[in-house]
């Protein structure tokens, strides 16, 4: 049985459970904030700002969805070439901005091959996740970032949630006076890119 092969394996076990134990304290950190996005009639977020490193919430937020990663047989690329990744910011929330993205890269992909990249312009650091999923129509686009919308295929929604994702997103940004845009082409995948300030 393949569970019992697991138990006979306690280095692959103590792995995994490390991968839940990280999962769950993630995921119970988003619920809660969340929550309060949902739900407060606050236009203001709370931020707890600090010097971050942009690149390491990169590759944190491909820890929190390697399940997704495995799952999907998922093939990421690194292109983290921004000579100076540090930014003035809340942790936490920069974690779920990239998270959140990187999630529905993987989950509007069939066979996902995505695309990270960073770089710096004049007063910002950009942050990029291109996918190679369904992609978006124009007239959609800029809807994405409305509260509860999600995007349809046909009379189903191509992927599971309540549409809090991106709002949430861009609700986040908006807090750290960053700015986040869409290039789409229907069937052939999407790019959000964030411009996140360095003043």
């Amino acid at each position: 049985m393949a569970g019992k092969s697991i138990i006979e394996k306690p280095a692959k076990l103590s792995t995994y459970a490390g991968i839940v134990k990280d999962q769950a304290n993630y995921l119970q950190n988003q619920i809660e904030k969340l929550l309060q996005f949902a739900y407060t009639e606050s236009r203001q977020l709370h931020l707890k700002t600090e010097t971050v490193n942009v690149h390491n919430i990169i590759t944190e937020a491909a820890g929190n969805l390697s399940p997704l990663i495995i799952e999907k047989n998922a093939e990421l690329k690194y292109l983290l070439n921004a000579n100076g990744p540090v930014v003035l910011a809340d942790r936490d929330y920069l974690l779920i901005v990239i998270t959140n993205l990187l999630d529905n890269a993987l989950k509007y992909s069939r066979n996902p091959n995505v695309i990270i990249s960073t770089s710096n312009i004049p007063g910002s650091l950009i942050v990029s996740i291109n996918d190679n999923g369904i992609g978006i129509e124009k007239k959609e686009i800029k809807k994405l970032f409305r509260k509860f919308y999600r995007v349809q295929k046909g009379d189903a929604y191509p992927a599971k949630g309540f549409g809090l994702g991106l709002s949430f997103v861009k609700k986040i940004l908006d807090a750290h006076r960053a700015k986040i845009k869409v290039e789409s082409n229907l069937g052939h995948g999407s790019t959000f890119i964030v411009m996140l300030p360095q003043n």
